[in-house]
């Protein structure tokens, strides 16, 4: 009698072999490497890959260091191991130019023997040395990559002095950038600055000191009586009182038409 095939939900993972039967081999699909416990695996790979590098100048008697240390360099974006492949490639020709043009016991045919061995080795052990370490190491500094501390945001008094400031020497400039402006998008940071002579209503309600009746009648007086030459007409007209609230000095501004850097005074 033929036993019934299993259920549709059989899979062979919940399948157990009968007591007392010879267990399965795994199958090849499933089956995974076992991890070397030793560690002795990733080291042969490191120092036969070392091993090969340092072949590399020895076996072509330098000629191959330049463009070994060329394809380094390609790998890993750096500038230095690119100017390292040049000086390799450089000395070597030269050796091999003392070598063939110079007499046999000169003292240039000399130089070109031992410039030829410094060459050799100096690239060989060079080469070992650096491969295979991580690309970062020796990756070329760039501002992109490297790790650039963060900047903290300058307080809101200070952004508003500078723009103040800016906006005093050089009116152009502020009005270009749009200072004072929040009804503008604007590049720079102005610490929210009011342009007393371009901002609506609702800006100017936003200041601590400044109620809706006030500044509706500020930008009733503008309309009427022109702009304004400075903060204080507010007062020289007759909008607010004397001293100024501390917030109506710091955000309003007055941008001057010209751009006509004011005297210096000592």
């Amino acid at each position: 009698m033929q036993p019934s095939p299993p259920p549709q939900s059989w899979t062979a993972q919940n399948w157990t072999p009968p007591a007392g039967s010879a267990p399965l081999p795994p199958t090849s699909a499933g089956s995974q490497a076992a991890p070397d416990p030793s560690g002795w695996g990733p080291r042969l790979r490191r120092w036969g890959t070392k091993a090969l590098v340092y072949a590399v100048p020895l076996v072509t008697f330098g000629l191959g260091a330049a463009p070994l240390f060329g394809v380094l360099a390609a790998q890993r974006r750096s500038r230095e191991l690119g100017v390292t492949a040049v000086v390799y490639g450089a000395g070597t020709v030269t050796s091999f130019a003392l070598l063939i043009g110079a007499p046999e016991d000169s003292w240039m045919s000399t130089a070109g023997v031992l410039l030829l061995f410094g060459f050799v080795f100096t690239s060989a052990a060079h080469a070992a040395l650096i491969v295979p370490a991580p690309a970062a190491r020796l990756r070329s500094w760039s501002p992109s990559r490297s790790a650039r501390p963060a900047v903290p945001a300058l307080p809101v008094e200070v952004r508003r002095e500078q723009a103040r400031r800016l906006a005093e020497r050089y009116p152009a400039v502020a009005r270009e950038l749009c200072i004072g402006r929040p009804d503008q998008p604007r590049a720079l940071g102005d610490g929210g600055l009011l342009d007393l002579n371009e901002v609506s209503t609702e800006h100017l309600r936003t200041v601590v000191g400044i109620g809706p009746a006030q500044a509706d009648a500020i930008v009733t007086a503008r309309r009427t009586w022109g702009r304004y030459g400075s903060v204080a007409d507010l007062v020289h007209r007759g909008l607010m009182p004397l001293p100024l609230p501390p917030e109506v000095e710091q955000r309003l501004v007055v941008i001057r038409p010209g751009d006509t850097p004011p005297a210096l005074t000592r």
